[in-house]
């Protein structure tokens, strides 16, 4: 299996969003993204994670990800994906996610403080609408 997950601390409770992040060498821009990631302000009846495929990088991007894990973030997901190639790592990823809605984000992101609850409250409002 080419497939390798990182043991967060993430339990088995549902989120509602998974934040959705493909990578390869870009462990500078992940981490920006990641800090911006895992600072979104929800209410408290939103939980969501944020699941970063790695796609067989050669950089920290591992390390990156295990820095935040280890700070705590419980609601960050780490898997490895050997086989290159984004569509590897985006059906990697798709098959790992655990909310009902997902959003698939660039590594070289920064979210406003406000998007995950504001696409919650968008779809929670227009259910029949997808994107």
């Amino acid at each position: 299996m080419s497939q390798e997950s990182i043991k967060s601390n993430i339990g088995t409770e549902a989120v509602d969003i998974t934040l959705l992040v493909c990578t390869y060498n870009r462990a500078a821009d992940l981490r920006e993204l990641l800090e911006s990631a895992l600072a979104q302000e929800t209410g408290p009846e939103v939980k969501y994670e944020v699941l970063v495929v790695d796609n067989n990088s050669t950089d920290e991007t591992r390390a990156v990800v295990e820095s935040f894990i280890n700070k705590g973030h419980q609601n960050l997901q780490y898997i490895f994906e050997s086989k290159q190639g984004k569509s590897h790592a985006l059906n990697t990823g798709i098959a790992a996610v655990r909310g009902w809605g997902y959003v698939i984000t660039d590594d070289d992101f920064i979210l406003p403080p406000d998007w995950v609850q504001n696409i919650y409250e968008a779809f929670r409002a227009n259910p029949d609408v997808s994107f």
